[in-house]
């Protein structure tokens, strides 16, 4: 919940899609972009457990603007960093995709860029038998790459305190068995049912013209259906 600013712009499409806007010209040239899903492992169930981790990686490797893993070439394109330049943070209850210190006064065509690269994130990934193993197979490779020594101990407290609950975390190898079993139907219903607008939001900070992107984003992001 925000305090009333005057350096904030925020609404909600038709569509059920939020964003906050907030510019800061203290950071000159520079602008972060986050998108935000309502979506994460707290929200699964039996039927579902590993589909955020899923969702996750096919955002980065199968959708329509950037198939194949495009997006990072992308990334380089804008000048950011395959490493820092987009974080990805999977909580409880919602997954984070910031891209960070984008340079915005590079050139005219970067604000609507990030904001096509937020919009196949948001509601533009491909679901077929291809995409859905490419995205399996990355999530293995990153999840693996990923489990420091530091973060297995956090797993192992955390499957010890939350036995029996959602937020328990599973073992490595019943993850990967639990991902292998779902079917580009599976994730075509999960996607649909839980990657909705109304579930989304798009927080935007930096050396911006509020009005101006607010203006974008309501163009590009109005094509998205309002869910049933």
């Amino acid at each position: 919940i925000l305090e009333d600013d005057a350096r904030i712009i925020r609404g909600t499409m038709p569509n059920g899609l939020s964003y906050y806007l907030v510019s800061n010209s203290s950071i000159k040239g520079f602008a972060d972009f986050t998108f935000i899903q309502k979506n994460g492992v707290a929200m699964e169930d039996s039927s579902t457990k590993g589909m955020t981790y899923l969702m996750e990686c096919m955002a980065l490797t199968e959708t329509h603007n950037f198939p194949d893993g495009a997006i990072f070439t992308f990334m380089d394109d804008m000048g950011l960093n395959r490493t820092d330049g987009l974080v990805i943070k999977a909580e409880d209850y919602y997954t984070t995709y910031s891209f960070q210190n984008v340079p915005v006064s590079k050139n005219a065509s970067v604000t609507d860029s990030m904001l096509l690269a937020m919009f196949n994130m948001s509601s533009a990934l491909i679901v077929n038998d291809r995409s859905v193993e490419r995205g399996k197979n990355f999530l293995k490779n990153t999840y693996c790459a990923g489990q420091t020594l530091e973060r297995r101990i956090k797993d192992s407290l955390a499957r010890f305190y939350y036995a029996g609950t959602p937020l328990a975390p599973a073992p490595e190898k019943e993850l990967f068995r639990l991902v292998d079993r779902y079917t580009a139907g599976d994730v075509e219903a999960f996607y649909r049912t839980r990657c909705r607008p109304d579930m989304q939001a798009i927080v935007i900070a930096g050396d911006i013209d509020a009005a101006a992107v607010e203006s974008k984003i309501r163009a590009l992001f109005q094509v998205i259906p309002k869910p049933d």
